[in-house]
């Protein structure tokens, strides 16, 4: 049998589901309401390694973690030289928070190679 809902909108059963409040019990609308279902805990997607579970990441926080500007993201995406973005709906995309740290890490590592490279140059002059 299907749980039914009270009729008024305004109305939130109490409980985590419907089974579990009386028939006519109602918790108040408003700041003190009981929600329906529990909250989302984020965006999670399943792991890549198999390592536990890697987390979606939304332009703002990709420009933020890497410090590259929108053109500069997108530019990098079609050079091929920065993850590309998956597509979550028609109008979202977003990148796995570990292959922007993969890519940090190697950029990373290319630098501090490059400046070894550099400062033994200027010893040898």
């Amino acid at each position: 049998m299907q749980p039914t809902f009270p009729a008024t909108p305004r109305q939130i059963p109490l409980g985590l589901n419907a089974d579990s409040a009386t028939p006519g019990e109602t918790a108040p609308s408003g700041s003190d309401a009981v929600p329906s279902r529990p909250a989302r805990s984020g965006r999670r997607a399943a792991s890549v390694d198999g390592h536990g579970p890697d987390r979606f990441m939304r332009r703002p926080e990709v420009q933020r973690a890497t410090g590259l500007s929108r053109s500069s993201l997108y530019r990098l995406i079609a050079e091929k030289d920065f993850p590309p973005a998956i597509r979550l709906s028609m109008n979202t995309v977003a990148w796995l928070e570990s292959e922007v740290n993969a890519w940090i890490g190697a950029r990373i590592a290319a630098s501090r190679t490059q400046a070894a490279r550099t400062s033994m140059r200027n010893v040898r002059k």
